[in-house]
């Protein structure tokens, strides 16, 4: 400009010596001029400093601060702030000697004098005070109180008053520089944002946040406040800063003080709106998105939305949305760049949207404005819309936008405000454009003469009325549209052709355009005339397009043209009639897919869909040609496109339906994000050569989600949009906000995840309207989903009628379709049938016999496959899990070798026991051999046969081999366990109760003969093989899965069942104790007590916790522990051993129960009546605050004994024996002092009183033998028996309900003073003479002693070193002998002739002796046998360790190690492998693995039989009275030295070598078998491949080596090929 240039001609000329004097001046970079029309003089001004100057005429004179009189050049005064780079003139206030004076930088205003004001009123802020301090806030309380600048420094003002020096800053902040001399506005202060650590006093401090290792004391963590700087006009602002890089990060909260931020988290996954990931300096908006605070010299912007609560602003709602600005280590509130009701466009999350901005709450709200925008360029991502190109003062900020509804696309061209002067407009910025001469290859995409875009070399724009034009970019190209080489682009020309820009919002789709001028060509009239000059494009919404052949049918007259469009060559598009190779007769062939009839113009759409008329609607579809794919487009305006696709598989994928381009999925968000509002899904299978389009769920495969979307994508019947995920499952189909789960259903509980692998799943939903599948109301429809899409599968799901099976939940369901409304109905009848695969393991249809169906099995909608024949035309085809290819070979003759075998006679027949039979739905038969049997049942129509597996448990059969199902006796018990069955003759079958697989009716096996029942007693009660089975009723009855606890065993009364959970929920049946007070938890309801009465009565199960107080009971199973049952609660069972304490029995109330550490449990009997006291007092005793008669008393707090007397109650000394006589009070007292009638005794020790039960007392002062029975109640004896009384209190065993003692009585004679006296404890047995019914024998191990019941010792086979009574005598067991016990035991009774017995006995069974020895026994006179014990007996235990007092080959079991001692005195060795350990006939070892670990025991139940059954497989057991191993069912080896060799033994479940089914392959175990041991062989090896055994009658399951002769055949009858890893195997020949 003039004015410019001037100034560069007076660089150097002093103002003083001026041609002309100045009637202004100016300030450029750190001059001042004078000026007068031109500048005439120049100055230097001071650097770096404020300075004062009078500017006045000639006169530029720098005056001085603080000192002299300023009064009279006042008015020419001006205040001039330096820098090192430039100059500004600033307002501010100055100090002359005296007076202060207010300096303006507005020429309008006037300098003066300033004397001051009082700081009471918005008035005076920006004012002097009158104490000439600078007013910065006022207050109406009073001058002194107002904050002001009392101190040399730097402080904020804010909303300074209009009238003051400072007053063009009414509405922002400025920073205001204070010193003695001057206080002025510091404008150099640079321009961005800034932190400052503010005192009250509105003094600030820079915080030098952005360099490292700054740090904040914690006082000034609360005095931190940001703001943004422009052109010296700073405004406050609210968010976060990093400091530094070491003292984390700092909230500044709108409407709060600041703080350190001390609740960072570690992720924004699965954190909410608001929330600060410190770790990776992000803020979280929820969801997992985030917004990443920059770290670099960047600038971002992100729009939020303007949540409540939020930091930034303070938000009464949730409203619109606020601006984020991030630069390096901030992100801060953007509320400083917006003006008031202008228009922005903004790039969030990678795209543009416009929004009208509003300073009231800095509200961005999203604007719907459609066409192209100018705007200026703020910042990155940020621009301010203009309605003239004059208003962008820098030109090269110019940015151009095309927007539909507020979505704007930035993009690129020529723009002119006169049509003369263009500017280039690029992503990044503009510049001023050449014009260009002539338009030619180099000029593309320019601008030539006459301002005309060259369009291709001999083509520009000189199409007036056409708007759209196709611009093909050269490779190399070098104009403005050179980001876009290669490819076709839409170039839009409007406004009078002063703007150029390419239109990437183009109304998409097909795109006709005439070549030879490269513009859009109308087909509304007769085109005819242009048939060469034709290309068809299909263009996307980004306006860029590809070329493409199809089809047109222009406006021409009465008799349009149809034309065929070349995709390569326009001189070869052809009218209808000059082209028989596009236009053909009829669509009958696969080659006519995609072309158009010459006769009615339909166009062909393939074999499976009808043509359709053209023009047609505006559509799209997929077809086959029968050698590749199209993807056809149709619109309603006459023009037709067709594009080639690759198609493999099953596939799922997305079509722009503009461009016709296939997306493959997953993609990422950019890709979907710049095609979603035009793409649709298509599911199509190569296989079927079909398509079909459906709507669903895309979840893009991006690392991390986009800041504010759910990276999940909706492509529905009403549009595509990005998600807006839901909060409930309210909405079925719906996502869910967070996890991102799709809703199946109405709870949120079953939403399922997309697939992340290559796996697929199925869902049935019960839509409703809205939904984005179809627009179906509360229809069921398939959703399929695939590795990150959910969609409607409505291509493999098609024929209506027809009934499907659909894998849903990993279970196959049967379902019926309705094509006319895409719902699928469950269909619950049962069905046996053929269906065709259509989607390997998940969908499958009907159909009708034929070789390549699989068999299915449905009952109540749920389906399996299954195994079987079927009829195929004339034959009877096999079907298994490959399908029904097979053809079985029929027979003609039907003997039992032929069950289970089949012939065709119109229906398919079985040869059966009774003939070949037609097998329907009605009968299920059992046939097969050995081990391997199946199942048979057909279909309605006798035309299916299926044969499969048959399921865990027992069958009972006719002798037609028909399964039972109605009360009968049967011929024949099945089982079946893990695809093993064996089948049973009823004659052989153990007695018991067996759970029916078949029916809810029990089999009942008793006396050779088995019946379904229909009587069953209601209840529990043992099953064989130690389940438990429950009768609901007399006719239906169950197994119970995984029983544990107690049960009332209602087939034997007076019986319990106990089922062990540790013991793989083994249940075995005892007679419940009747004790008094004891109980057990019921297993079935845990407010129930189990209580048996004794006497064989039954035992009942009643509620205990409803009778208004607690109730107590001991446990049955454990009498260390008490069972508690609370009011209104449950019944509890905890130990009794922790502290003393007295109960209300609760099975006699007449009985108190006692628990102690020192009784060790629990007892009940009838006990002292309880006082309350627990120390001594001077009146009588009470109970419950009532005093007590004479006499003692049990002290319900401590256990002990109290007398009391009218004047005392006293505590009885403890370590004492107590007897108490009745009185008539009635209460218990001295002896002598009651009636006589009844006694109790008590023993008191370690401070507890035990009540004497089930034993006997000796008082040796009076020489009187007490007997106290099962009650207590104790009597005095007055003729001794001869033989031995158990003395002392009970001790309680655990887990036992009998009681030990620690004292014997003995007594020789009748006279108690004369033949009584303590007796000796040894090992062994001892007469007993208390005349305990039933209980004749004592039994003692040398610590104490325990009552033995006669009914349970009545036997000496198996028993060696036992007792057993019979005929009122007793005997010491020297053999298993039962015949002639006089002669073969020896008796036990006082009197006896002394005699000295030798024999060997097992582990446990002689009283204190716990090896398997030699032991010798002494029968005495006084009617006791015990234990020898000397030196160099056997009787002494085998020490393993060292192998003394071992005998010489004899096994040894300690705990659960079991030894081997070969040699006296030589260690012996632990046996290390799983097996049976023989020692004698009734003494056997057993060895398995539990948990990873060999665990030994002894066997302690050697069963007798004829024959092997089902229970004795892998067992020992006596047959035919020789020891044997039983292989099988009914095959035995005996135990000889013959049959010593290795052989296969058969599964069974729970067996000790560890086999475990079918399923797991292993049907079989290898064992060594000797005439003392049978060992798992782990490591047997025959050095090939397979192991085979010979299971003839005469090979017994041996296995052959290579010494043995082979069969020259292989079959089932006589040989097995068996598979065997680590000793177990698998049946090849099985299926």
């Amino acid at each position: 400009s003039t004015l410019s240039a001037s100034m560069e001609s007076v660089s150097g000329t002093q103002c003083a010596s001026a041609a002309t004097a100045p009637t202004s001046y100016c300030i450029k970079g750190r001059k001042v001029y004078g000026i007068d029309s031109v500048a005439v003089c120049s100055e230097n001004l001071t650097a770096s400093t404020v300075s004062l100057y009078k500017f006045d005429g000639k006169t530029v004179e720098s005056k001085s601060l603080g000192s002299g009189d300023l009064s009279e050049d006042v008015t020419t005064l001006a205040i001039i702030n330096c820098n090192a780079s430039e100059c500004k003139q600033i307002p501010g206030i100055v100090k002359d000697e005296t007076t202060f004076y207010s300096i303006f930088d507005d020429a309008s205003k006037t300098n003066a004098a300033d004397a001051g004001t009082a700081c009471t009123a918005a008035a005076a802020v920006g004012k002097l005070a009158s104490d000439k301090k600078l007013c910065l806030k006022e207050d109406a309380e009073g001058d002194g109180s107002a904050t002001k600048a009392s101190s040399n420094g730097s402080y904020i003002l804010s909303s300074a008053h209009t009238d003051s020096v400072f007053g063009a800053f009414t509405s922002t902040s400025i920073i205001v520089k204070v010193t003695d001399n001057y206080i002025i506005h510091d404008n150099l202060i640079e321009d961005g944002l800034h932190l400052f650590k503010v005192e009250t006093t509105l003094l600030k401090n820079d915080i030098a946040y952005l360099t490292d290792g700054t740090t904040v004391s914690g006082g000034d963590a609360g005095k931190l406040q940001a703001y943004y700087c422009h052109n010296g006009s700073c405004t406050r602002t609210y968010g976060y800063f990093k400091m530094g890089n070491t003292d984390g990060y700092y909230r500044l909260k709108s409407g709060a003080a600041s703080v350190k931020v001390a609740d960072g988290q570690t992720t924004c996954t699965g954190k909410a709106y608001g929330a600060l990931d410190t770790t990776g300096g992000n803020f979280c908006l929820g969801n997992g998105a985030m917004i990443p605070i920059v770290m670099n010299s960047s600038t971002t912007y992100s729009l939020i939305p303007n949540k409540q609560a939020n930091i930034f602003t303070v938000a009464g709602s949730n409203d619109n949305n606020i601006m984020l600005q991030s630069t390096k280590y901030a992100l801060v509130l953007d509320n400083f760049n917006g003006v008031d009701t202008k228009k922005y466009i903004i790039e969030s999350n990678g795209k543009f949207i416009e929004y009208t901005y509003a300073s009231d709450g800095t509200k961005y709200t999203a604007a719907s404005e459609t066409g192209t925008k100018i705007a200026e360029k703020l910042g990155d991502g940020f621009y301010h819309i203009v309605s003239d190109l004059d208003d962008i003062s820098d030109k090269t900020k110019i940015g151009v936008f095309n927007c539909n509804s507020g979505s704007c696309k930035q993009t690129v061209g020529y723009i002119s405000k006169d049509g003369t002067t263009f500017y280039t407009v690029s992503l990044t910025g503009s510049s001023s454009t050449n014009i260009e001469g002539t338009c030619n290859s180099s000029n593309i995409g320019k601008l030539v003469t006459n301002y005309k875009l060259c369009l291709s070399s001999s083509g520009i724009n000189d199409n007036a009325d056409t708007t759209n034009f196709l611009l093909n970019v050269p490779t190399g190209n070098a104009s403005v549209f050179r980001d876009y080489a290669s490819k076709s682009i839409i170039i839009s020309i409007s406004d009078s052709s002063k703007l150029f820009i390419y239109n990437n919002q183009f109304s998409a789709g097909p795109f006709l355009i005439k070549n030879s001028k490269m513009a859009e060509q109308s087909i509304l009239g007769d085109v005819g005339d242009l048939l060469t000059e034709l290309e068809l494009y299909n263009c996307n919404g980004d306006g860029i397009c590809s070329r493409s052949l199809g089809y047109i049918k222009d406006g021409k007259a009465d008799t349009p043209n149809y034309i065929s469009i070349s995709k390569t060559d326009s001189t070869q598009n052809k009218l209808s009639s000059e082209d028989e190779e596009n236009f053909v007769v009829n669509c009958d062939n696969e080659e006519s897919t995609g072309k158009v009839k010459s006769d009615d113009k339909y166009l062909c759409l393939g074999l499976n869909t009808a043509a359709i008329q053209f023009p047609s609607a505006d559509n799209h579809y997929i077809v086959n040609n029968g050698s590749k794919y199209l993807i056809i487009r149709t619109t309603s305006n006459g023009i037709i496109t067709e594009e080639e696709i690759e198609v493999s598989g099953d596939e799922f994928f997305a079509i722009n339906k503009n461009s016709l381009k296939k997306m493959s999925l997953p993609a990422k968000s950019a890709s979907i994000d710049a095609e979603l509002e035009e793409l649709v899904l298509y599911h199509c299978r190569s296989t079927r050569k079909l398509c079909e389009q459906t709507f669903g769920y895309v979840k893009t495969n991006d690392a991390t989600p986009m800041k504010d979307a759910t990276n999940v994508y909706k492509i529905a019947t009403a549009g595509s949009d990005v998600v807006t995920p839901a909060s409930d499952c309210t909405a079925v189909g719906s996502i869910l906000q967070t996890s991102f789960k799709m809703c199946i259903d109405t709870d949120v509980d079953h939403a399922v995840d997309f697939e992340t692998g290559q796996n697929s799943s199925n869902y049935i939903m019960n839509v409703a309207t809205g939904n984005i599948f179809t627009n179906a109301d509360s229809d069921s429809i398939i959703v399929r989903s695939s590795k990150n899409v959910f969609y409607q599968d409505i291509l493999n799901v098609k024929e209506n009628g027809k009934k499907y099976i659909i894998t849903v939940d990993g279970e196959k369901k049967l379902y019926s379709y309705n094509s006319s409304t895409l719902v699928l109905s469950p269909f619950n009848s049962a069905l046996l049938s053929q269906f065709d695969v259509i989607v390997e393991g998940s969908i499958y249809l009907e159909k009708d016999a034929n070789a390549n169906s699989h068999l299915f099995r449905c009952d109540n909608d749920i389906c399996h496959g299954t195994t079987g024949y079927v009829i195929v035309g004339e034959a009877i085809h096999q079907c298994t899990s490959n399908g029904c290819g097979t053809e079985v070979t029929q027979i003609t003759e039907c003997s039992s070798s032929n069950y289970g075998k089949v012939k065709l006679e119109t229906t398919i027949k079985t040869c059966l026991p009774n003939g070949f039979t037609e097998v329907d739905a009605s009968t299920t038969y059992i046939v097969g051999s050995e081990t391997s049997f199946k199942k048979y049942i057909g279909n309605s129509d006798k035309t299916i046969l299926e044969i499969t597996d048959i399921e865990n448990g027992y069958y009972l059969l006719s002798s037609g081999l028909d399964i039972l199902l109605t009360a009968g006796e049967g011929n024949i018990l099945i089982h079946c366990d893990d695809g093993t069955c064996t089948s049973t003759d009823v004659g052989s079958v153990p007695e018991g109760s067996y759970v029916n697989a078949a029916s809810a009716l029990l089999i009942s096996c008793a006396e050779s003969s088995c019946s379904l029942i229909n009587n069953a007693k209601t209840g529990y009660q043992l099953g064989f093989d130690k389940g438990l089975i429950n009768c609901e009723s007399s006719s239906s009855c169950i197994a119970v899965e995984d029983p544990s606890g107690y049960y009332v065993d209602a087939a034997i009364d007076g019986n319990v069942i106990f089922c062990d959970i540790d013991n793989d929920y083994a249940c075995s049946s005892f007679v419940g104790s009747a004790l008094k007070g004891h109980g057990y938890l019921d297993a079935t309801n845990n407010k129930k007590v189990i209580v048996c009465p004794g006497n064989s009565g039954a035992c009942v199960s009643s509620d205990e916790t409803g009778d208004g107080s607690s109730k107590y009971f001991i446990n049955g199973a454990d009498p260390q522990s008490l069972i508690t049952c609370t009011n209104g609660g449950t019944c509890l069972s905890a130990s009794a051993l922790s502290d003393f304490g007295l109960y209300v029995d609760g099975t006699d109330n007449s009985y108190t129960i006692n628990c102690s550490p020192v009784l060790g449990g629990c007892t009940s009997a009838k006990a002292l009546s309880q006082c309350d006291e627990g120390t001594d007092t001077n009146t009588a005793c009470k109970s419950n605050g009532s005093g007590l008669n004479n006499g003692y008393y049990i002290s319900s707090e401590n256990g002990m004994i109290y007398k009391s007397t009218a004047s005392s109650c006293t505590k009885q000394p403890d370590e004492k024996t107590y007897v108490f006589e009745l009185s008539s009070t009635p209460s218990y007292v001295d002896v002598g002092e009651g009636d006589g009638a009844a006694f109790k005794v008590y023993t008191c020790r370690n401070g507890v009183c035990t009540q004497l039960i089930s034993s006997s007392y000796l008082e040796s002062s009076t020489s009187t033998l007490y007997y106290c029975d099962e009650n207590g109640d104790c009597t005095e004896v007055s003729n001794s028996v001869a033989g031995f009384y158990l003395s002392g209190a009970p001790s309680i065993v655990p887990k036992q309900t009998y009681y030990t003692y620690t004292d014997l009585i003995k007594c020789t004679g009748t006279n108690v003073a004369e033949n009584c006296g303590k007796g000796t404890l040894g090992k062994g047995y001892y007469i007993n003479s208390d005349g305990t019914d039933g209980m004749s024998v004592l039994s003692c191990d040398g610590l104490t002693c325990k009552l033995l019941a006669d009914s349970q010792n009545t036997l000496c086979t198996g028993r060696i070193g036992g007792v057993k009574v019979s005929g009122g005598k007793k005997y010491l067991c020297q053999n298993s002998t039962d015949e002639d016990d006089a002669t073969n035991q020896v008796e036990i009774k006082p009197g006896a002739t002394k005699a000295t017995v030798t024999f060997g006995v097992t582990r446990g069974v002689f009283p204190g002796y716990n090896s398997a020895n030699t032991i010798s026994v002494v029968v005495d006179t006084d009617g006791s046998a015990l234990l020898e014990e000397k030196e160099g007996s056997f009787a002494i235990e085998c020490n393993v360790k060292t192998g003394i007092i071992c005998k010489d080959g004899s096994y040894v079991l300690d705990d659960t190690t079991l030894y081997f001692c070969e040699t006296q005195g030589i260690p012996c060795e632990p046996v290390t492998e799983v097996g049976y350990y023989i020692q004698d006939t009734s003494t056997i070892y057993y060895c398995k693995v539990v948990s990873g670990q060999l665990k030994c025991d002894m066997e302690e139940d050697i069963s007798s039989e004829e024959s092997c059954d089902l229970s004795l497989v892998g067992k020992i057991a006596t047959i035919d009275s020789q020891l044997s191993i039983c292989l099988t069912s009914d095959l035995a080896i005996p135990l000889i030295g013959a049959s010593k060799g290795t052989y296969v033994v058969a599964y069974k479940s729970g067996g000790i070598f560890g086999l475990r089914g079918h399923s797991y392959q292993e049907d079989y175990a290898i064992i060594s078998v000797t005439e003392n041991a049978i060992r798992l062989d782990t490591t047997y090896a025959n050095n090939v491949k397979y192991i085979y055994a010979d299971k003839s009658a005469t090979g017994k399951y041996k296995i052959l080596t290579r010494k043995d002769t082979c069969p020259t055949t292989k079959d089932a009858q006589n040989m097995m090929e068996l598979s065997c890893l680590n000793g177990l195997c698998v049946d090849l020949d099985r299926e």
